[in-house]
């Protein structure tokens, strides 16, 4: 989806960034809404805007569950696939995050690398291909308290 937005040459600037007639154009109107549909673009009075984005709805996720082996009472494993669809006309880079369920785990099998965002958050950057989808699988191992 493609919005343009002309800015008015008599138009008040939201400040005044130098006395070369840069000013600052937001522009409003646009779903999916992203910063309250509200987005900025530096361009001089009467300067064409256009702001392409894309629909959330090109990016379609399926989470399963593939497997689950307890190995002793406060141990257990967990495999998951996460199938992503990308609908879209153009590749796109998602990112996945996943919470792991307890303080003390370890991931023994994946498709893709992971990143450790906090001690109970992994994120992995997945690029699926325009009109397409990638698979990530993964295998977790939890011990509890």
């Amino acid at each position: 989806m493609a919005k343009r937005v002309t800015r008015p040459a008599t138009a008040t600037p939201d400040r005044e960034l130098d006395s070369q007639l840069l000013r600052r154009v937001i522009v409003e109107g646009v779903t999916p809404q992203v910063d309250e549909g509200r987005y900025p673009a530096k361009r001089t009075a009467g300067e064409e805007v256009v702001v392409t984005i894309g629909s959330s709805f090109d990016i379609v996720a399926e989470r399963v569950q593939t497997d689950y082996r307890q190995l002793d009472p406060r141990t257990f494993e967990s495999a998951w696939r996460i199938e992503i669809r990308n609908r879209g006309e153009s590749e796109a880079s998602v990112l996945v995050l996943e919470q792991m369920p307890g303080l003390e785990w370890t991931i023994v099998e994946e498709s893709h690398p992971h990143d450790q965002v906090d001690v109970q958050t992994v994120r992995w950057t997945i690029d699926v291909p325009a009109e397409g989808s990638t698979t990530l699988t993964y295998r977790v191992r939890v011990t509890q308290g």
